[in-house]
């Protein structure tokens, strides 16, 4: 016969194996609906860059990659950044250094006006075709004589600082801890590719 403490150690050994298991479980379904939508991500971009007649095996390995990077080097997320990317790549004529430059813009308007990523995005946009006005409105000028292309050089010039601001959050306390939460959900999105990479888990 067990006795009383005994049964209620077994009981609490149960309960923790048991919470150990569903997070497990919620660590996988978190890692495969992340891969899902990375996967996503890259569909949409490819897709903008086909419908746009860019080289989609050249471009969405950069484009990627330079996610990648921004993803480390600040608080957005890679999927942001592709968002971002495939925005400008539907949008604009720029090419592959040019959207990363309009990236970087866009990561510091957005980091020193504290609006999201998007909305930066299309403000940097419509610099792009001459429409600075809105900028103007939050104190960001430039010379409005300039032809287009070079309003929009001297504009991204302007918001380099800004990218410079966004890289130094990620010093910060707040901003230390939210790497580390993307860092562990790198972790959780790598075991999401390896499950639906398998050929049991297509079928």
């Amino acid at each position: 016969m067990w006795s009383n403490e005994q049964l209620g150690g077994m009981f609490v050994a149960y309960k923790l194996v048991m919470k150990a298991g569903q997070e497990i479980v919620s660590i996988f379904k978190e890692g495969i609906a992340g891969a899902i939508e990375e996967e996503r991500s890259i569909m949409r971009l490819s897709a903008a860059l086909e419908t746009t007649g860019r080289s989609v095996a050249v471009n969405v390995a950069s484009m990627t990659a330079f996610a990648q990077e921004q993803h480390k080097a600040t608080l957005f997320t890679h999927e942001q950044i592709e968002a971002t990317e495939t925005l400008f790549v539907q949008l604009t004529k720029l090419d592959s250094e040019g959207i990363q430059k309009a990236t970087k813009g866009a990561i510091g308007l957005a980091s020193a006006l504290g609006i999201d990523l998007e909305r930066a995005t299309m403000l940097v946009y419509k610099a792009s075709v001459g429409n600075t006005g809105a900028l103007g409105r939050y104190g960001i000028k430039v010379d409005e004589t300039l032809p287009k292309e070079e309003k929009f050089a001297a504009l991204l010039e302007k918001l380099a600082p800004m990218y410079g601001r966004a890289v130094a959050e990620t010093t910060t306390f707040g901003g230390s801890l939210t790497q580390l939460g993307k860092a562990f959900d790198e972790v959780k999105e790598t075991i999401g590719w390896a499950i639906i990479g398998n050929e049991d888990f297509k079928k």
